[in-house]
Formats: C-alpha cells, sequence, structure tokens
C-alpha cells in the first residue's frame, strides 16, 4: 500500500483529480490468489474492470477476457498474445469476429445461437480456404475452439435448450470445436450458498450434454462474482476470504472440469486510488459542505446508494493555513464534487478532523471500474489522469482530458 506521505507527494508533484494504480500491490493479491487456489485452477481477468490494467494482469493470468471490439484493440496496442484472448461480449458481428480471428485470439464465446452462426461465417470467410492474403493465422484444419455461455437470467448467455439446438446442429459448424461451458450470475455476491448451487448444477448440465452428444467439453469458465469491501463497517480484516472460502468447491469442481476463475472486481479494487483536493468548505442551514475537485463523474462504489455510504478515505493535510469557513476539530461533512447537479454528493455525512482547503482525500479501492464508468462529459469538466505506480517509480499513462472539445 501507499503510505500517506508518499500519496501527497504525489499529489503535490502530479496535480488532482488522479487515479493511481499500485502495481506491486495487484502484483501480490494476485500472487496470493494463485498460491490460495493452486496450479491446477486458471485465471483469467476481465479486462472490463480496469482496462489499464492490462498488460500488467496478462502477465500474471492466464487469460484475458475481452467483452468488446475497442477492447481487443486494447489488447493489440499493448501487444498482447492473442492465445490468452476469450473474446466475449453479447453483441458480436462478423466483422468484429473476423478482426479477432486475425488477432489470433484463442477463444471465443458464443452467446447466442446468432453468435455461433456468425463464429462459423467469419472462420468461412476468413480462413476457410487457407489462403494467403486473408489475413487468417491457421492452416484449413483448423477449429476455432468456442464455450457456449448458459444464462444466469439475464440477457447474457442463451438458455439450456438453445445450447442443446446448437449441438444437435454441430454439423452445421464445421469449423468450430465447442470445448466448454461459459457462466457468470453478477457480482459482490456474498452468499456462498449460491456458488456451491450454480457447481452443483452446471456439473449436472454438462455431464448431461457429454452424455446425449459425446463431446468432452472439458472446459468451465466460471465468474463467482466474489465479493469486496468497499465501506465503513464492512470487514477489511482478510479480503481474500472469499475465495479461500469458495476453494473446497472450486477443488471439487476440478474432478469434473478444467476450472478456470474469471474475475473483475475482485482481483483490481485493492489496488487503486483517487486523489482529489478540497476546494471549499462552508456551511448552510446547518450542514457543512466540503466541495472537492473531482465529484461523482470520478468516483462510483457498486452499492454507493445516494452517498449513503462511506467508502474508506484518507485526510491528508495540504499544508495550507484555515480560512473563513474552516471547523476546528472533528466536524461531520457532507462531501460534494464540482458537477453543478445536486446529485454530485459522494458522501452525505462524513468526519473529518481540520479539514482545510488545499487539503488532499485519498479515496481507497478504487481499482475497478471507477475509472472508465463515470458520468466524465457531464458539466465538460476536465477527466482526471491516470497514474501507475510500481517499485516507487511514477508513470503518467494518461494525462488530464479536456472534456469540452467531445461536447460540441
Amino acid at each position: 500500500m501507499i503510505d500517506s506521505n508518499k500519496l501527497k507527494e504525489i499529489a503535490d508533484n502530479y496535480s488532482t483529480p488522479s487515479y493511481i494504480f499500485d502495481i506491486d500491490a495487484l502484483r501480490n493479491r494476485v500472487a496470493k490468489i494463485r498460491e490460495i487456489v493452486g496450479d491446477n485452477i486458471g485465471l483469467c481477468y476481465a479486462m472490463k474492470a480496469n482496462p489499464f490494467l492490462t498488460k500488467e494482469m496478462s502477465e500474471i493470468v492466464d487469460k484475458l477476457e475481452v467483452c468488446s471490439p475497442g477492447e481487443l484493440d486494447i489488447c493489440k496496442e499493448e501487444r498482447i498474445d492473442g492465445s490468452k484472448i476469450v473474446y466475449s461480449g453479447v453483441n458480436k458481428t462478423r466483422e468484429s469476429i473476423i478482426d479477432a480471428i486475425k488477432s489470433g485470439v484463442g477463444t471465443y464465446t458464443a452467446e447466442s445461437v446468432l453468435h455461433v452462426k456468425l463464429l462459423q461465417e467469419a472462420v468461412m470467410e476468413t480462413c476457410n480456404d487457407g489462403q494467403e492474403g486473408t489475413g487468417c493465422l491457421y492452416d484449413k484444419e483448423h477449429k476455432f475452439p468456442v464455450i457456449l455461455r448458459l444464462s444466469a437470467g439475464s440477457q447474457f448467455g442463451m438458455s439450456k435448450d438453445d445450447i442443446g439446438y446448437i449441438l444437435d446442429h454441430i454439423d452445421e459448424y464445421p469449423k468450430l470445436d465447442f470445448v466448454g461451458i461459459h457462466y457468470f450470475v453478477g457480482t459482490q455476491r456474498k452468499k456462498l450458498k449460491d456458488q456451491i448451487a450454480e457447481l452443483e448444477m452446471l456439473q449436472l448440465f454438462i455431464e448431461d450434454l457429454r452424455a446425449r452428444y459425446s463431446l468432452p467439453l472439458k472446459k468451465l469458465e466460471y465468474g463467482p462474482g466474489l465479493p469486496v469491501p468497499y465501506f465503513v463497517g464492512e470487514d477489511f480484516e482478510d479480503t481474500l476470504s472469499p475465495i479461500k472460502k469458495l476453494l473446497a468447491e472450486l477443488q471439487k469442481a476440478t474432478k469434473w472440469c478444467d476450472l478456470t476463475i474469471e474475475m473483475g472486481r475482485f482481483w483490481v479494487s485493492t489496488c487503486g486510488l483517487y486523489l482529489s483536493k478540497v476546494m471549499d468548505i462552508k456551511t448552510c442551514n446547518g450542514t457543512n459542505y466540503c466541495i472537492i475537485d473531482g465529484g461523482i463523474n470520478h468516483v462510483t462504489y457498486y452499492g454507493q446508494v445516494m452517498g449513503m455510504k462511506i467508502p474508506v478515505i484518507r485526510h491528508l493535510d495540504g499544508g495550507l493555513s484555515p480560512t473563513h469557513g474552516t471547523i476546528k476539530g472533528n466536524a461531520d461533512y457532507a462531501l460534494c464534487g464540482s458537477l453543478c447537479t445536486t446529485a454530485d454528493v459522494l458522501v452525505r455525512k462524513v468526519p473529518f478532523s481540520d479539514l482545510k482547503i488545499g487539503d488532499i482525500l485519498a479515496f481507497e479501492n478504487m481499482g475497478a471500474y471507477s475509472v472508465t464508468e463515470g458520468i466524465y462529459l457531464f458539466l465538460s469538466r476536465m477527466m482526471p489522469q491516470v497514474i501507475m505506480y510500481e517499485n516507487g517509480r511514477i508513470k503518467i499513462v494518461r494525462k488530464f482530458v479536456d472534456t469540452a472539445q467531445f461536447n460540441h
């Protein structure tokens, strides 16, 4: 973890608002998870959780889940080995699949009967003749690995009946090799009994498919949706406890499948911080307001509930003298951002001691999603810079971006 003195130094030298991703902490967490689960369970990073960490994660996990043409472009820019990519996503086109084929993607997911049809057509168009100049990286005998995504009751994946339909018509897809099943329900799931029930259901389903269609279907890519703590009052003592508790069930699953666990938030949330500066302090109608140079356009926590929950925030003294409105000692503040909307309340009531204009607030556990899912274009505010911190060194990977250019 980056200490407070270093964070203050970064804020002084590189300005705010800024995201900081601690690569040392990230590598350490992934190594611990690898140690917990052992070598017989594959590890997959869902890069949508934080695309800025794609390169680093590709070096320490087995697979990357890539869910859009844009994410694939990032992988190409970062020179990610295509064989590590699982090309997923609920909306695929023949053109996007052809691009993936030409990029050497190793595995494809199908989330509908249409996806399987498009995959077959894309392969036939690109690789069927094995001729030069098509962009195909494979000989004409190659079959493309496909995992079929089973729906968990949402728009993602398909029904058991549709999976059966595809396998009933397997002769229509001679270029595809159906190698397994993909299953993911959702995120921040705290009830272990749910994952246990899912794994039992998946075993029965896969074994039934194997018997009916004489296919090995060895692979299971499973997203357990393990939870991470974000807010004051939650248990931060051991943020790896969910994977430890599920381990016995995962190990059981390895007896009947080649298991890969796919996660995003659980890998990267703890490695991120967000630095913002206190710009104003005032009291109106009995409420103390702290205005920062960020806001809800930069800071999002899953389960935030309109600022009712308090995330973990470090208060760093900015070194300036108190001004009008400064409250000496402890006080509660409504922590608000810079957007001209009453919705821009990060925390409705949070205590600080001797808070002053110029102080720095460091929001912890910001490694997942927040860096990309904010409403960045609202009010044409500056987009934060993104900083990587590794081995005591700073690297700016995205400078401040003026968003006004996108709004007219």
